[in-house]
């Protein structure tokens, strides 16, 4: 009997085999863009006319995501192309949330 549990563990396998190897340079980069992202779609909804009552939270999530962005910043390594294509996007997330009231 213990010998024919050993012979089904050929079907078996370990974390370790199935981990992806993901560049954690990468990972960082996605992340940075999502934030930014993720802030930029809320600013645009606590802009619209429509949504003042709503405002106020939607834009303390869009200034969560630009701390985020300003914390991890400087942690992650960018190539030119990244650093100008976040440096724009945070430009334009911090304008839009001074133009909400935001203090950045």
């Amino acid at each position: 009997m213990l010998r024919s549990l050993r012979d089904r563990d050929i079907g078996r396998f370990t974390m370790k085999e199935n981990v992806i190897a993901v560049d954690p340079t990468l990972a960082e980069v996605d992340f940075i863009r999502a934030e930014l992202r993720t802030g930029l779609t809320l600013t645009k909804m606590a802009l619209h006319p429509g949504r003042r009552q709503k405002s106020t939270t939607t834009t303390a999530s869009a200034r969560k995501a630009y701390d985020t962005v300003m914390r991890f910043m400087p942690k992650v390594s960018l190539s030119h192309a990244e650093s100008k294509e976040v440096k724009a996007k945070l430009d334009q997330l911090r304008s839009e949330l001074k133009l909400l009231g935001e203090a950045v």
